[in-house]
């Protein structure tokens, strides 16, 4: 899932992956508005009940494992818009660790 419309719909996941490779990883993409523009203001609403839709379809597909990435979430120092509390009770959920 990426959390960046409208302005990431110019590059959709695997856009630049060689055919081959993209299509061993390449489940269901999901592209969702929301995210942030890198001096912190929002690209626009949160699509949640996309999210919440979208979590259903995949945890019922059974794929694992999955990524959700979003626009500039770094700017803003937390995950776009309580996204773990709408997926943790779907996924077991992995967070990056900042460097030291």
């Amino acid at each position: 899932m990426r959390i960046g419309l409208p302005s990431g719909a110019s590059l959709p996941p695997f856009v630049d992956w060689p055919e081959d490779l993209a299509s061993l990883v390449r489940a269901e993409v999901v592209m969702l508005e929301g995210g942030h523009e890198f001096d912190g203001r929002p690209l626009g609403p949160f699509d949640a009940r996309g999210m919440r839709a979208a979590a259903r379809r995949i945890r019922e597909a059974g794929i694992r494992p999955g990524a959700v990435a979003a626009v500039a979430p770094i700017v803003t120092g937390r995950v776009d818009h309580g996204l773990l509390d709408d997926f943790a009770p779907m996924f077991e959920i992995v967070e990056p660790r900042p460097e030291p």
